[in-house]
């Protein structure tokens, strides 16, 4: 099991440098966003991501995720090439459905989104983005599944050079604003797809596999349900600000939503993309559940580290981020979204066993109903507290989901994760950033001293509470020892090269 741990390892590092070269655009953008488009014109930024995820979640179909499942299935494997090509002929019809649907109503949508008719090119290119990401989750799937690493990291690094490249001369040169952003995303999703033509028409054998179709599209049927929940999940705060306050309060929730979800991007999803076809790839094997509580306890004990992080610097960090100062109250919202990703990244690890016992329909019904809870939590909080209330409302609500997805999932299919042990290190991390608060008032120096040995008193204290296995505790032990001998550790370094 060690063995397949430290290639999951190996495969989320290197597939999280293609996933976070695909993201990393919007951070390395915002300061010359947050200089040329103010606080409300953000907002309106948060609106039209927002709805461009929902447009993905609805029209996707969710096949995806439903060719994860199919694709190692043992009746199917003389099938994966007309199963991949029956899969993405579906999903680029669909996706020219879309486009010409919405494209027929765009200034009605205009003024229903941004109060005035005056953004029809925008919802436009909102639409053709929308589609062209539907159509790169197959391709990108199927790296995924084939453990194609560099071919997805080399793939998703050129995009982002030409997304960065031309956003930047669409912002700063043309002055383009919100506008440049999603011209900027055009042009490097249509590069991704000449990059991989050469691939997808490998693994393509010209064959509908129609009743394979029919059979994935009943699995993936309530998984659409439940992307679309998810998604309004995650953006159903920014509509609710959008009903309940101003645009600027939108634009501070999702400037400090952005730079606390670094960690989903570059953590949760990264070892995502390694672990989940590992996990499915595994269903049938012996030791299975053993390596699913392993990598979930491992996995959150990284996202708390950094949700740590970046509560205990997020307001040091937005300062330095954002040449606005108008944007500078988001640090506030930071923790909040940090801690809420912990729970997230645990119950992505726990939710593999509703989809192994294809229990999807099951999964929608949870989703839909915590959409309805985070928006009767936002209704109630954000006349009080805005933006804040809204931050509140989306820890509150992934903490409740986590809960009952951990209950219902153990039901149909028990693994025995290690619940005691996260619920200690969880408490231990509220405890430690409750802590930094007292520095507040300090000087910059001392402030970042006394937040950065809070920091790394986390693995320390963790040995206090219990939290490390015998054998953990002999492994750290045995790496120290074998690191601290004069010479080992060049040695060490000349082996890893």
């Amino acid at each position: 099991m060690l063995n397949k741990i430290k290639l999951a390892i190996k495969n989320s590092f290197i597939f999280s440098l293609g996933n976070i070269s695909s993201k990393i655009v919007g951070l390395i953008l915002l300061p010359i966003i947050t200089n040329k488009i103010n606080l409300s014109e953000y907002g309106g930024l948060g609106i039209a991501e927002a709805t461009t995820q929902v447009l993905i979640a609805v029209f996707s179909l969710s096949l995806y995720i439903a060719l994860n499942r199919w694709y190692w299935d043992k009746e199917y494997r003389d099938k994966q090439k007309s199963m991949f090509f029956t899969v993405l002929i579906f999903v680029v019809f669909t996706s020219i459905i879309m486009i010409i649907s919405f494209s027929l109503f765009l200034e009605p949508i205009s003024i229903l989104l941004f109060d005035t008719p005056n953004f029809t090119y925008l919802l436009m290119l909102m639409l053709i983005t929308a589609g062209l990401q539907i159509v790169t989750q197959i391709p990108a799937t199927l790296m995924k599944l084939q453990q194609k690493p560099i071919l997805f990291s080399v793939s998703n690094l050129i995009r982002f050079i030409f997304n960065l490249v031309f956003t930047i001369y669409f912002i700063v040169v043309l002055d383009k604003k919100v506008i440049g952003i999603y011209e900027g995303i055009l042009v490097g999703n249509l590069i991704y797809l000449l990059i991989l033509l050469r691939y997808t028409f490998k693994n393509i054998e010209f064959k509908l596999e129609l009743k394979i179709l029919r059979e994935m599209f009943n699995f993936s049927a309530p998984l659409i349900l439940s992307s679309i929940g998810g998604v309004l999940l995650t953006y159903i705060d920014r509509y609710s600000l959008r009903a309940l306050s101003e645009y600027s309060e939108i634009g501070l929730y999702a400037f400090g939503y952005k730079i606390a979800n670094t960690i989903r991007v570059f953590i949760v999803r990264s070892s995502q993309l390694a672990l989940t076809p590992m996990k499915y790839k595994m269903m049938d094997e012996k030791g299975n559940k053993r390596f699913y509580q392993k990598s979930a306890t491992y996995l959150v004990l990284i996202v708390t580290f950094c949700a740590i992080g970046l509560s205990l610097f997020s307001m040091e960090l937005i300062k330095v981020v954002a040449t606005n100062h108008d944007y500078w109250d988001a640090y506030k919202i930071i923790p909040f979204i940090s801690f809420s990703i912990i729970f997230i990244a645990l119950r992505n690890s726990i939710g593999i066993g509703l989809n192994i016992v294809k229990k999807t329909k099951i999964l929608a019904s949870i989703l839909i109903g915590m959409a309805v809870l985070n928006l009767i939590l936002n209704i109630i909080l954000i006349p009080y507290f805005d933006s804040y209330g809204a931050a509140f409302a989306t820890l509150l609500t992934h903490l409740i989901f986590f809960i009952v997805h951990y209950k219902i999932s153990q039901k149909y299919y028990y693994v025995p994760y290690e619940i005691n042990k996260i619920t200690k290190m969880i408490l231990l991390a509220v405890f430690i950033v409750g802590i930094s608060f007292i520095s507040s008032n300090w000087e910059l120096l001392y402030r970042l001293l006394f937040k950065t040995a809070l920091l790394f008193s986390f693995p320390i204290l963790l040995y206090f509470i219990k939290f490390y296995d015998d054998v953990e505790l002999y492994r750290i032990k045995g790496s120290w020892n074998k690191w601290k001998k004069p010479g080992n550790w060049k040695k060490n370094i000349s082996k890893q090269k």
